[in-house]
């Protein structure tokens, strides 16, 4: 299809590009050759002299124009041929210019132009022969040339139709490729957010606990009035290299992932269990290391959840539970997850100073955008009686068994 494309744009012609009009500069070159050869040695009429010459090549030397302006270049080779015709030349010798122009104009314009010029060309061309020429040319030379027209018409309009198609082809493939790279650069920014939830999550999580876990331990050891407590400085340290191994094990994860790879081959070890909703509860005993009372509350709906959905909780928690340790200034914190009939609700609420919440941090943005990959919800706001209050509702998993109702499970 390419090939015959090529040589249909460089030969037969259509466009305006440089190596078309070089291509038909040379085709003229050849035609117009060809027929004052072909007059001169076969002649059928009136032997070829100057005016013939020059007749001739007014039909051809006009091709290279065809492409710009079709019907001129036509109407120019009509005018000349008829004056050949008419002394009596070699009448073959004009038949492959308009034959060329003919087709030109037919592949290059609507249906309804082709044949109305094939109709006004056939007619004048029967006119000349059986009037102006000869009264010996009957009814099947008209016929045979009006059979030359329609066939030069009809392939002219094939090779438009052709090109419509080709045309119509290029165009759907580049909209296909356009939209192939629309969908992975979006697919590649929304990769990109994902990563950069996650290491928010963590590493703000991670660096917060360890922040106040090593400003309690420095606080002691710079308390000389009260003698150091090996088991309270032993509690801090530990608290502190288990939020770095956690943190290790998901960088890592979020690393493998990003290079490309799986989690399936980083190996387990302590900590490096894929975080679920069930890592709640070692989210709020890391509080709990961190001075602050948390009160953890369940009706058991946490099988409920799909594993992405599960996921979407603990990341809410672990940012939520953060900005407690970081900005509260709080003293207890309540955890509550229970199901309702819009799905599972996660309330996470303190008691600190509360107020509208900064506009310059990335977390309660980061929690609605989760919320909202999971079709579910997140609301952050400050408690009707002061702290600050942050309640996320998802989705329940269709395929999931329902919970069976379950008395509350406090965890003080």
């Amino acid at each position: 299809m390419l090939v015959w494309e090529r040589v249909s744009a460089g030969v037969l012609g259509y466009g305006r590009r440089p190596e078309g009009i070089a291509a038909d500069s040379l085709l003229a070159v050849v035609l117009l050759a060809g027929a004052i050869g072909a007059a001169a040695l076969w002649p059928d009429g009136r032997a070829l002299d100057a005016a013939g010459v020059l007749l001739l090549g007014c039909c051809y030397l006009v091709l290279p124009a065809r492409r710009r302006w079709p019907m001129a270049v036509l109407c120019v080779i009509l005018v000349a041929a008829v004056p050949y015709h008419l002394l009596q030349y070699g009448h073959e010798s004009t038949i492959p210019a308009g034959v060329v122009a003919l087709f030109t104009v037919a592949s290059t314009g609507p249906l309804w132009r082709a044949v109305l010029v094939a109709g006004t060309l056939a007619g004048v061309i029967v006119f000349v022969m059986t009037v102006l020429i000869s009264a010996d040319h009957g009814p099947r030379e008209a016929l045979g040339t009006l059979g030359w027209i329609v066939a030069v018409v009809v392939a002219g309009q094939a090779l438009r139709a052709h090109r419509g198609y080709v045309a119509a082809l290029l165009d759907q493939a580049e909209r296909e490729a356009q939209s192939r790279e629309d969908r992975a650069l979006r697919r590649a920014a929304e990769e990109r957010l994902l990563i950069a939830r996650d290491l928010h999550d963590l590493l703000a999580h991670t660096i917060t606990l360890i922040g106040v876990q090593a400003g309690a331990a420095a606080h002691k050891l710079a308390d000389h009035d009260r003698p150091v407590e090996r088991d309270e400085l032993s509690g801090s340290f530990t608290t502190i290299a288990n939020a770095c191994r956690e943190c290790r094990a998901e960088l890592r994860a979020t690393l493998t992932v990003l290079r490309g790879g799986t989690t399936a081959g980083v190996p387990d070890g302590p900590g490096e269990a894929v975080a679920d909703v069930a890592g709640i509860a070692d989210l709020a005993d890391a509080v709990r290391a961190a001075g602050i009372e948390v009160k953890l509350t369940s009706d058991g709906s946490e099988g409920a959840l799909s594993p992405a959905a599960g996921l979407t909780a603990y990341r809410i928690a672990q940012e939520a539970l953060t900005n407690v340790v970081k900005h509260a200034d709080a003293r207890r914190v309540e955890i509550d997850m229970r199901q309702e009939p819009g799905g599972v609700r996660l309330t996470i609420s303190d008691d600190g100073r509360g107020g509208e919440p900064s506009g310059g941090g990335y977390g309660i943005h980061g929690m609605t955008e989760r919320a909202q990959l999971v079709a579910g919800t997140v609301t952050a706001r400050p408690g009707p009686e002061g702290g600050f209050t942050v309640a996320a509702l998802l989705p329940l998993d269709r395929l999931a068994p329902q919970p069976r109702s379950a008395d509350l499970e406090n965890v003080d």
